[in-house]
C-alpha cells in the first residue's frame, strides 16, 4: 500500500491565499445591542480608538476551582483515580509568557470559517443573511429535548444556558437523569445541567453525565455504557508540557519547522539537560527563559530565568524559550485563551469555540496584584481582561487581518491535536466500553508575537470553568450549553421507563411522529464490525484520494450510516462552535497522520459532496435509514447504493 506523506512543501503549506480570503473575526457571535465604547487598553492608550462593541460586564478568574476538597466518592466507578505519571494541567491561569522565532503562515483553515458573514448590524450570518448564534438568554422555557435530523434516532438533551431555564421533564425520566459532583464541577456547570432537568449527585453509581479531572486510562474501564466523562483516555499526551513537546518534536523532523513551527524551543529536564545548557552558553544573558513544571497548574511552579544558576538542574521541568518580541496593546503583554471541543478521535471531529479570553499582564500577572482592575462591561477595551470579541474590535480599526490570525489558530489547533491521535486512538479503544461515552474541552493558551503569528504555549485538558464576574457567564454560558448539547446526551435506557411510557412522553413533546424511542440507542455507537465492512476498510485505505472519493459513498454500509447520523446531528447541535475538522479542506492534513483512517476518509469523501449542501445530504442519509430499519443490524450484505450525490 502507498499511502502518501506530506513533505515540507505540502499541500498545507500553499494555501496563503486561501488564508487572506477569510472574512475578518471569523466570528459567530451576536453582537446585539451595540453601543458606542471607547476603546481604552490597559495603561494609558497611545492610540484611542472608538469602537462598537457589544455591551457586557464582568471580569476573569481563571486561577481557582469552585471547590478544591477531596471527593467522598473518590474511589466509586474508578472515577477519582486520577494518574500521577499521566497527570497534566488542569489550568495554569493567567501565565503571560513570549516566545520568539519564526512560524510558517501557509496552512489551511476550515473553509467553514470562511461561511461567516456579517450584516450591517455587526451580527454574524450564515452566507444567506440568517442570524448564525446568538448568546442573548431566552426568556421562554426552551425545549427539553434537541430532536435527530433523522427519522427513527432517539433525541437527546438540550442544554440551556446557565440563566436559561428548559421545560420541566416528567417524572420518570428527570428521575433518570443525575450528574455526578466532582471536586472540580464547576457553579456553572452545575446550574447548567440543572437548569437542563439532571439532578447533581454523588453516591449513587447511576449517573449519566460528570466533569471531573483526568484519570488514569484503565480508569475508563469503569466507564458504565450511558455514562458520559469530559475527557479520552490519553490526551495527557498533549496536555502535559513535556509530552506535548515530543509529540510536536516527533513531526517536526518528519516535516519540518514550516508546518510545524509554532511552538517556542523547548527543552525538557533533565533529559536534555546538556543541550539547553549549549542554547544557554550560545544565546546569552539577554535571552530569557520560561521555566515550568511538566505537568503544572494554574502556573504553579512557573518563573523565568536568564541565568544558568537559576535553574533547578535535578528536577523534571521543561524549559521554553521566552519570546523577546510579542504583540502589544499600549506596551502591555497578553495571551489567547482557545476553547476547543474535540468529540471524537476515530473519525478526528475538532470544533473551536467562537469566542475566548484575552488576559493582559498586569504587575504581577495576576488579580491580587494591586494594579489589577477588570471591565465594567465584557465588551470594553479596557481592564485586564477582554473577550477575544473586543480584541477583534480592537484590531480591525488598525487594519489588522484579524481573519488570517484566527485561521492559523485553526491550523495550530488541527496539528496539536492530530499529534497525540495515535496515542489516544489506542487508548480508548483498548478502555472505553462505548464511543458513546467521551468527549472533551481543551484550553489553548495562544501568544501573538510582533507580526501577529501566534504561538502556541500549552494546552490545558481541563480549563478553568470558574466564573466570578459576567465576562466568564457570558463567554462561558454559551460555550457549555453548546458544549453539552452537541455532545448528545441521550436518557439512559432504564428498565423504568417502559416503551409506552416512552411514546407518551415524545407525543408530550411533540416528536412521536419522527421517532419511537426516546432512550439511548447503543446500537447506534457500536463499534463492531461485519466481514464485509472491515473489507471495505482495507480496501478504501489503500486507495488514493480520487479513488476512494467516489467508492466509500458507492456503497454505505449500516456502519458508514451511523457514522454519518452521528456526525450530522453534533454539527446540528454545534452551536457556539465551529467545526474545523473534517471539512471539504482538511484532507490536506491527512500526511501528518500515522496511517491513514478509514473513518477519516468516509468524512473527507462526505464533505466533499456534501459540504455546501448539507441538507442534500441529510436526505440521502434519511432515504437510507429508511431501508436499513427493515434489516438485521449484523448482516453482512447490508450495503445500500448511493446512486446519486
Amino acid at each position: 500500500m502507498m499511502y502518501l506523506m506530506l513533505s515540507q512543501h505540502s499541500p498545507a503549506s500553499t494555501t496563503l491565499h486561501y488564508i487572506a480570503r477569510l472574512p475578518d473575526g471569523c466570528l459567530k457571535q451576536t453582537l446585539d445591542g451595540l453601543e458606542d465604547v471607547s476603546a481604552t487598553p490597559p495603561h494609558y492608550p497611545h492610540h484611542p480608538t472608538p469602537l462598537h462593541v457589544p455591551s457586557y460586564s464582568g471580569d476573569e478568574d481563571d486561577d481557582n476551582y469552585l471547590d478544591s476538597s477531596e471527593d467522598e466518592d473518590a474511589g466509586g466507578e474508578g472515577l477519582g483515580n486520577i494518574d500521577e505519571e499521566e497527570s497534566c494541567g488542569e489550568d495554569d491561569g493567567s501565565v503571560v509568557s513570549t516566545v520568539g522565532s519564526t512560524c510558517s503562515l501557509r496552512s489551511v483553515a476550515s473553509e467553514a470559517l470562511a461561511a461567516i458573514c456579517r450584516n450591517e448590524q455587526g451580527q454574524a450570518t450564515n452566507l444567506d443573511g440568517s442570524l448564525l448564534y446568538s448568546a442573548a438568554p431566552s426568556p421562554q422555557p426552551l425545549p427539553a429535548f434537541s430532536p435527530s435530523l433523522f427519522s427513527y434516532v432517539p433525541p437527546a438533551i438540550r442544554f440551556c444556558q446557565h440563566n436559561e431555564m428548559c421545560r420541566p421533564l416528567p417524572e420518570c425520566v428527570g428521575k433518570l437523569l443525575k450528574w455526578r459532583h466532582t471536586p472540580i464541577t464547576p457553579l456553572i456547570i452545575r446550574k447548567t445541567v440543572a437548569n437542563s432537568g439532571y439532578k447533581m449527585t454523588k453516591r449513587t453509581l447511576l449517573w449519566s453525565g460528570t466533569w471531573g479531572k483526568h484519570m488514569k486510562s484503565t480508569c475508563y474501564k469503569s466507564v458504565k455504557s450511558y455514562q458520559k466523562v469530559n475527557h479520552f483516555p490519553g490526551t495527557f499526551q498533549i496536555g502535559r508540557k513535556d509530552k506535548l513537546w515530543s509529540n510536536f518534536l516527533r513531526l517536526q523532523n518528519r516535516f519540518g519547522k514550516e508546518e510545524f513551527g509554532f511552538i517556542p524551543k523547548t527543552f525538557v529536564l533533565p533529559a536534555e539537560l546538556s543541550a539547553l545548557k549549549t542554547a544557554f552558553d550560545k544565546e546569552g544573558v539577554k535571552k530569557k527563559w520560561i521555566v515550568k513544571p511538566p505537568a503544572s497548574a494554574r502556573g504553579t511552579g512557573i518563573q523565568v530565568v536568564d541565568k544558568w544558576s537559576q535553574l533547578d538542574q535535578e528536577s523534571q521541568l521543561v524549559v521554553q524559550r521566552y519570546v523577546s518580541r510579542p504583540y502589544l496593546i499600549n506596551n502591555t503583554k497578553f495571551d489567547l485563551r482557545i476553547y476547543v471541543a474535540v468529540t471524537s478521535f476515530h473519525p478526528l471531529r475538532i470544533y473551536l469555540y467562537n469566542d475566548g479570553l484575552v488576559r493582559f499582564a498586569s504587575g504581577d500577572v495576576n488579580k491580587s496584584s494591586s494594579s489589577y482592575t477588570h471591565n465594567a462591561e465584557a465588551g470594553e477595551c479596557q481592564g485586564h481582561r477582554w473577550t477575544l470579541w473586543s480584541l477583534w474590535a480592537y484590531l480591525k480599526p488598525l487594519g489588522i487581518d484579524t481573519g488570517a490570525i484566527w485561521s492559523r489558530i485553526a491550523d495550530m489547533v488541527i496539528k496539536t491535536v492530530m499529534s497525540g491521535e495515535h496515542d489516544i486512538i489506542t487508548r480508548a479503544r483498548k478502555n472505553l466500553r462505548s464511543k458513546y461515552s467521551s468527549y472533551e474541552l481543551f484550553g489553548f493558551d495562544v501568544l501573538l508575537d510582533e507580526k501577529l503569528r501566534p504561538w502556541l504555549l500549552e494546552v490545558n485538558i481541563s480549563p478553568s470553568l470558574h466564573s466570578a464576574f459576567s465576562l466568564d457567564y457570558k463567554v462561558k454560558g454559551p460555550l457549555m450549553s453548546s458544549l453539552l448539547t452537541m455532545a448528545s446526551f441521550h436518557v439512559p435506557d432504564h428498565r423504568s421507563l417502559t416503551p409506552q411510557m416512552q411514546h407518551e412522553v415524545l407525543s408530550e413533546y411533540g416528536l412521536s411522529e419522527r421517532v419511537s424511542r426516546l432512550t439511548l440507542d447503543h446500537r447506534l455507537y457500536t463499534r463492531l464490525l461485519t466481514d464485509a465492512e472491515q473489507r471495505k476498510h482495507t480496501e478504501i485505505n489503500n486507495m488514493t484520494r480520487p479513488q476512494y472519493l467516489t467508492a466509500v459513498l458507492e456503497n454505505l454500509t449500516p456502519d458508514d450510516v451511523r457514522h454519518l447520523v452521528l456526525g450530522e446531528d453534533e454539527l446540528n447541535r454545534a452551536g457556539a462552535f465551529t467545526c474545523i475538522f473534517p471539512t471539504s479542506e482538511t484532507h490536506q492534513y491527512f500526511g501528518f497522520f500515522e496511517k491513514p483512517r478509514y473513518y477519516n476518509r468516509l468524512w473527507d469523501a462526505w464533505e466533499n459532496a456534501y459540504g455546501s449542501c448539507r441538507q442534500k445530504g441529510t436526505n440521502n442519509i434519511l432515504s437510507l435509514l429508511l431501508l436499513l430499519i427493515k434489516l438485521p443490524p449484523s448482516n453482512t450484505s447490508n450495503a445500500i447504493s448511493l446512486v446519486k450525490f
